[in-house]
């Protein structure tokens, strides 16, 4: 079995393979290939050993497993794969929980098989069939150095965006105006991804590697949904008060809203990076940064010269102490829904 093709490409998982252990195979002939292929799922090789012919599959465990009927024992025996069916899962899985990418192996000998090289016949998909279950290819495949790394990016864009558009969908029902104009809406987004940019350097709680974690995208889903729904939430508080309590005109409500989406999304992320307490988990130097630049930057371009081209005004005290107020509710609520959340769902 040839780790590179004729093309010269290297397939990576035969050449862990072969770098973990070299094998003498010389006493056997490459005859053909059927190509890995996405519905398949395996690629086969077909050999000729001895006057013999025998086909060797790989791939995903369970489109092996498909095409075997029978499997070979420790000691050589082979039976009806039915008997051990159970067992072969449960090992897959125990080998997937400790951090490998588990695949299997199956073969058969097959006398009526010929390489597509011979006029007579050819070897394809359709030979994969009554074969016998060998055993596992175990590769151990870690975790990422970044993969916590990668709202704690997911969390942070899903929850904020749905959050967003749930707001503006909602509020615009109602509005006689615009709630943001679009020059608005694009500093918004540009502003609140200076601090998800810097979500790389920030520090990661040892929990968050301490075993292999696979991406769950119902847990996403979820938290999503429920960080989502209350970012939304302190949003139409935001809007209530403008326009209930404050009396805000349309300038006025831009503005307002605009300061609270950036401060508040910027200052969200230092909740959601880690399931500890802000307290106790301190964020990274340049993510810590970059939260408090933007939030003096968001504070200050309404009374800057560029406010009037933004379709920005400056805001009167009151406005800003109902604002602060409302984030300082805002955070103090996240960091109770993070930890109900993570009582509840499992990632």
């Amino acid at each position: 079995m040839n780790a590179a093709s004729e093309s010269g490409y290297v397939n990576p998982i035969d050449a862990a393979i072969r770098q973990h252990k070299q094998f003498d195979i010389s006493a056997y002939q490459k005859l053909d290939e059927v190509p890995y292929d996405f519905n398949r799922k395996r690629l086969s090789i077909l050999l000729k050993k001895d006057n013999k012919n025998l086909i060797v599959s790989k791939g995903a465990l369970k489109a092996i497993l498909d095409v075997c009927s029978t499997v070979e024992t420790g000691d050589g025996k082979t039976i009806d794969i039915t008997i051990q069916q159970d067992k072969i899962q449960q090992r897959a899985e125990e080998l997937g929980s400790e951090g490998f990418r588990v695949l299997g192996v199956a073969y058969r000998n097959c006398v009526a098989c010929v390489s597509s090289d011979d006029n007579r016949n050819s070897f394809t998909k359709d030979d994969e069939t009554n074969m016998t279950f060998l055993g596992y290819l175990a590769l151990f495949d870690p975790p990422k150095a970044d993969i916590a790394d990668t709202l704690k990016y997911v969390f942070m864009a899903t929850s904020a965006n749905f959050g967003n558009m749930f707001s503006m969908a909602g509020i615009s029902l109602v509005l006689p105006f615009l709630p943001l104009l679009p020059s608005q809406i694009l500093l918004t987004n540009l502003l609140t991804d200076f601090p998800e940019m810097t979500i790389a350097t920030d520090r990661v709680d040892r929990e968050m590697v301490n075993k292999p974690r696979r991406m769950n995208i119902a847990f996403i889903r979820n938290f999503m949904v429920v960080f989502g729904l209350l970012s939304s939430v302190f949003d139409y508080l935001t809007f209530a008060a403008f326009l209930l309590l404050l009396h805000a005109n349309s300038a006025q409500f831009r503005t307002g809203w605009f300061m609270e989406s950036v401060i508040s999304a910027s200052m969200i992320v230092l909740v959601i990076r880690t399931r500890q307490s802000i307290l106790t988990s301190k964020p990274g130097k340049y993510l810590l940064t970059a939260t408090i630049t933007i939030a003096i930057a968001t504070l200050l371009i309404p009374y800057s010269p560029v406010a009037s081209l933004l379709g920005f005004q400056p805001l009167p005290i009151e406005f800003l102490l109902v604002l602060a107020a409302i984030v300082g509710l805002y955070i103090i609520c996240a960091e109770n829904v993070k930890r109900i959340f993570y009582q509840h769902v499992q990632s």
